[in-house]
């Protein structure tokens, strides 16, 4: 097999510790995956510095600043922010412009060594008027809008994130229409993609890769081995459900004493009845009242400290109001943990009811609670069987398989572009 050049254009990267999401997350996963059957990786992310490093040993990673390479940019940045009547217009042409700037670095980085595909995120219109005589591929990493409400509204509905997309959210949905090839995670944001611009997505699910990756068990053996816990990890935050787990908290750890709930991620705001905003972890500790102190809290932490306390928890809890295969719920069931996701927010790929784990309806803390009660009642073996089910279904999910689907819409899209 020819090895090909692949440039990954992103807007974050786990090494900026600003940036450790789900994209970020799969941009290392998948660029390491290649980058190991022996392709030439280059990853360039958009960020607001210019910085050079080789990561892994062999993967060129490249942090650049579009604003800091055209004087232009700037001057649009600052009318965009000043002038609110032309905002749309404004913004629509620095849009643009960036494009071009992203455009002529990627040409400079093709007439260093040539590039064979280029895979962006669809996120911040990254792939937006970049016009370019290379192959590429958009993925979907979040339906444009869905998440922002979703963090941002008390009350959330798909239906509304959609009609109150802001004017950028719909440039990232023009930039995704004009792709010449659209990949997504999860047959939920296809489904999406199809009902509002009518593009047709490929569903290439995210690699599991926990199995490949050092455990440190320090942090495990000195704050939680001793202790049984329910688990929720990832971003802190209405948009994961963090206000459902806030309202069931006291239930829960009335219900059952020996138990504690552990939170780990980074934290955001979350907006209270009466306009005031609460850290969400705060918030999950007053809603504890006097089981406050079973309420443990940690941030985001690195994988090889995290793997060994997801292995150690009861049971993993995802109330997210919306998804796009969270790579949280991939590994908790790739490590044979029993989880609970929510109905209608991309879970139901993933977990078949009662056999592979279970799913609670959206913004329902009564749903949620419920389920924990069945899980609760299962034998040792009922668990087991559970636990194997889940672990079965993110075997299709293991590294080479996504590789060579991911491989063969390369070299598909390669082809077609030497066709013309």
């Amino acid at each position: 097999m020819e090895k090909i050049h692949i440039l990954y254009v992103t807007s974050e990267f786990i090494s900026d510790k600003n940036n450790g999401g789900g994209l970020a997350s799969f941009t290392a996963n998948i660029a390491e995956i290649f980058e190991k059957h022996n392709h030439r990786v280059t990853i360039l992310v958009i960020s607001n510095r210019n910085r050079e490093m080789v990561w892994k040993e062999n993967i060129r990673l490249i942090y650049f600043n579009p604003m800091e390479s055209n004087d232009i940019l700037n001057v649009w940045s600052g009318r965009i922010v000043n002038e609110k009547k032309y905002q749309n217009i404004l913004l629509k042409l620095f849009f643009s412009l960036r494009g071009r700037v992203i455009k002529n670095r990627i040409l400079e980085l093709h007439k260093e060594s040539r590039i064979d595909i280029i895979h962006f995120t669809n996120l911040q219109c990254l792939a937006y008027k970049v016009n370019i005589n290379i192959p590429s591929v958009v993925r979907i990493s979040s339906f444009p809008g869905l998440h922002r409400h979703a963090q941002e509204d008390i009350g959330f509905s798909i239906e509304k994130s959609i009609k109150r997309m802001s004017f950028q959210e719909k440039v990232e949905l023009k930039s995704i229409k004009e792709a010449a090839f659209v990949i997504t995670p999860s047959e939920f944001s296809k489904k999406l993609i199809w009902k509002t611009i009518r593009k047709e997505a490929t569903v290439i699910e995210s690699p599991y890769c926990c199995n490949y990756l050092k455990q440190d068990e320090t942090l495990y053996n000195d704050m939680f081995k001793e202790k049984k816990y329910f688990l929720y990890y990832g971003r802190l935050g209405c948009l994961k459900g963090t206000h459902i787990l806030a309202k069931a908290v006291y239930q829960l750890l009335d219900k059952y004493p020996n138990y504690n709930l552990v939170l780990i991620g980074n934290d955001s705001k979350i907006v209270l009845n009466n306009g005031k905003f609460i850290s969400a972890y705060k918030y999950v500790r007053l809603c504890a009242k006097q089981y406050s102190d079973r309420v443990i809290y940690k941030e985001f932490l690195p994988k090889e400290k995290l793997i060994p306390i997801v292995k150690g928890s009861e049971m993993c809890l995802f109330p997210s109001r919306v998804d796009n295969l969270p790579n949280t719920c991939i590994e908790a069931m790739g490590l044979g943990k029993i989880v609970i996701g929510t109905r209608g927010a991309s879970f139901e790929q993933l977990i078949e009811d009662g056999k592979s784990g279970f799913l609670c309806k959206r913004e329902s803390s009564e749903s949620l609670l419920h389920c924990i009660d069945k899980f609760m009642k299962l034998s040792d073996c009922e668990k087991e069987v559970i636990s194997n089910n889940a672990k079965k279904r993110i075997k299709e999910m293991e590294p080479d398989k996504i590789y060579n689907k991911y491989l063969n819409v390369y070299k598909e899209q390669i082809y077609l572009q030497n066709k013309k």
